[in-house]
């Protein structure tokens, strides 16, 4: 039975644009952005090339670290006003600096690990620029067999008449990436699958699905990897695909 949404979202900008590439973009007009991208594979591309651009200049940020702090003030001035005053005041300037530290390291482990791992969110996106990015390549176009040794699911998508053309890694945080797999189904749709590893997320064995234009997105976690199966919602296999790599 065919669905429809009556539902009209307001008018995209290219503010919005640009926040959804920088990954400021509030989850609700991500969401819209999403959508429209998988409508318009040209915006895709040029999304996926303002990303790019955005993690190599964060790469290339290297934060200064704070310069040491220096006690020998207080061995000077221990020997106009006594070693007990010293020492009192170099306890405490060190319980200081050991407590900045620490706070320091944790404010730098809470940055990393809000950086360096990619959101649900950040996986789609980068799913529906990836098709985008493979659906305009031609079926004809020549490409070196890749070996079934690279393919996570070379059986079960096998017996589906699925063929495995190429391999990418996609930056994605600033020590994450993930595995794109373009595949070509048995009637030669395009399908594209991204791997990412996944440690602090729970595990969801069985796969979900939903709709981004005319896309259709099934989503699982397991293993601690994080997996997103992208194609037409049209695409013949599609939803087999995604059981025989979850129900084993």
């Amino acid at each position: 039975m065919a669905h429809s949404d009556s539902t009209i979202d307001p008018p995209l900008t290219e503010a919005d644009i640009q926040a959804f590439a920088d990954g400021s973009l509030s989850p609700e007009r991500a969401a819209r952005v999403q959508r429209y991208l998988g409508a318009m594979p040209g915006e895709a591309s040029r999304i996926a090339f303002y990303r790019r651009l955005n993690g190599q200049m964060r790469r290339s940020f290297v934060p200064h670290t704070a310069p040491a702090v220096d006690n020998s003030r207080f061995i000077r001035s221990g020997a106009r006003r006594g070693w007990q005053a010293h020492l009192h005041r170099a306890r405490r300037a060190l319980f200081g600096s050991v407590a900045q530290r620490i706070l320091l390291l944790v404010l730098a482990l809470i940055g990393w690990a809000a950086t360096a791992f990619v959101s649900d969110h950040q996986l789609n996106a980068a799913a529906v620029m990836s098709y985008a990015q493979w659906a305009a390549v031609p079926e004809q176009t020549a490409a070196t067999p890749v070996p079934a040794s690279r393919d996570p699911f070379s059986t079960e998508f096998a017996q589906l008449g699925w063929k495995l053309v190429s391999v990418k890694t996609l930056r994605m945080g600033l020590i994450e990436a993930a595995q794109e797999f373009d595949y070509r189904n048995a009637d030669g749709q395009p399908v594209v699958l991204l791997t990412t590893g996944a440690p602090f997320v729970i595990e969801r064995p069985r796969w979900m699905g939903h709709r981004v234009g005319e896309l259709r997105l099934l989503t699982w976690s397991e293993n601690g990897t994080r997996y997103v199966l992208a194609g037409r919602a049209d695409a013949h296999g599609l939803m087999k695909a995604a059981d025989a790599a979850t129900f084993h």
